[in-house]
């Protein structure tokens, strides 16, 4: 009976926090704020007294601060229940304020260099040591605007569940991705045997969650093209055409086109139907290897793209690392495979239907093209050249965890073009 009724309380809570009813007390009276480490009181006294002050004079930021306050180092999980608590304290402009100042003033002694595993239980505490470095960079992630937008981002997907859609939602909501993207690479390259983010990555979702359905006719969708290599430099002049589903091969009508920027970016109105928008984009320009890039996924809110392009003179590269020449009657795969988190993932082997003896692939370990092994690095990429052209129907392209199919997806292939097929877990089937 008391477990039954504990459950019911943390339920209230939960509920509670969702409407967005503060459920900290709104009071706690006078006296020195209790901070849990000594040497955090000492650095937020010394580097953040303005925003102290500001907080501690603000009727909703003092008792979420306090709360805070009493987390230890290390502690994200408590910090993430103190917000969970007051959600409306937590995105006001006073406690926003003092949050950054924290994080980019008093890091290690106030929030510490690790426990951003142990947001997902405390099985998962174990990838933190190996993770220090891109567990630093995700504390002191943000913008004043977006203070701790990656810890945030990670404590959203730990609330709403392991699944592509949610983690879409959350990461598009805190405006982060890079350090997110690169904490994930580290674990699913530790070993941790009792948590579901280490080495083989978060595959809890597969077949059994559904894409939300979207809310509104029109989405915005960003893109920011650059080149494909190590600079990441802008590409301007792109001509990127959005296309249905079934003209994927010739776009011949797109429902609509624009050229990118000096910055290589570009932004495109997509309507999203019942489902949302489940055709393709085309990227084009002179000298640049014509592109489709399949999101592999419905597009059902504003989101923000990365693309890469290649040079027209490095496709026949590409083919030499693979011990061969590209063909022009034939097409290329890029295949980015990812987990319940959307981040690229390790150990899958992916493989495309149909394929002959012309076609070779190789996966992109710690950037280097490898033909050796036969499982995706933490880049989650796999390169395939000399696939035979594939419009109606299109080629079939499955990722597979040791033998269990985690994704199933179809690309068209045209010949002497890159297609880019992004492969998350498959839903409900």
């Amino acid at each position: 009976m008391r477990g039954g009724l504990v459950a019911l309380i943390a339920s209230l809570v939960a509920c509670d926090a969702a409407l967005g009813i503060e459920v900290l007390p709104r009071s706690t009276g006078p006296g020195p704020i209790p901070y849990a480490a000594p040497a955090c009181a000492t650095c937020a006294a010394q580097s953040c007294m303005a925003e102290r002050a500001l907080c501690a004079d603000d009727d909703a930021c003092d008792p979420l601060q306090r709360c805070v306050a009493r987390c230890p180092p290390n502690d994200a999980h408590c910090r993430m229940l103190c917000e969970r608590a007051a959600p409306i304290a937590a995105a006001g402009k006073a406690f926003r304020a003092l949050d950054f100042c924290l994080r980019g003033r008093c890091t290690e002694p106030c929030l510490g260099v690790a426990g951003l595993g142990a947001i997902f239980g405390p099985g998962c505490a174990c990838l933190d040591a190996p993770c220090g470095t891109e567990t630093l960079a995700c504390l002191r992630a943000g913008t004043p605007e977006k203070t701790g937008a990656c810890e945030r981002g990670l404590s959203c997907i730990a609330q709403s569940g392991l699944d592509p859609d949610h983690a879409q939602e959350c990461l598009l909501g805190t405006q982060i991705n890079s350090e997110v993207n690169d904490l994930r690479r580290c674990w699913s390259t530790t070993t941790c045997p009792s948590c579901p983010f280490a080495k083989g990555g978060a595959l809890e979702c597969v077949g059994r969650y559904r894409w939300q359905l979207p809310s509104k006719p029109r989405i915005r969708f960003d893109m920011n093209v650059t080149s494909f290599d190590n600079a990441r430099n802008p590409v301007p002049g792109v001509t990127v055409r959005a296309c249905n589903a079934g003209s994927c091969a010739n776009c011949t009508a797109p429902i609509v086109s624009d050229v990118t920027d000096e910055k290589g970016n570009i932004t495109l109105e997509l309507p999203t139907g019942v489902t949302g928008f489940g055709g393709c984009l085309t990227l084009n320009k002179p000298g640049l290897v014509p592109m489709i890039v399949h999101p592999g996924f419905p597009l059902v809110r504003d989101i923000t793209f990365g693309m890469f392009v290649v040079e027209a003179v490095n496709l026949p590269v590409l083919g030499k690392l693979l011990g061969t020449d590209t063909m022009a009657d034939r097409g290329h795969l890029i295949s980015i495979a990812a987990d319940c988190v959307n981040t690229p993932i390790a150990g899958m082997r992916v493989a495309v239907e149909p394929t002959d003896a012309a076609v070779r692939s190789g996966r992109f370990i710690n950037n280097t093209l490898d033909t050796m092994v036969k499982e995706t690095g933490s880049l989650g990429t796999t390169l395939f050249v000399n696939l035979p052209p594939r419009a109606t129907p299109p080629s079939l392209v499955s990722a597979y965890h040791g033998d269990r199919l985690i994704s199933r997806n179809y690309a068209v292939i045209v010949p002497g073009t890159i297609t880019v097929l992004f492969s998350v877990p498959r839903t409900t089937d």
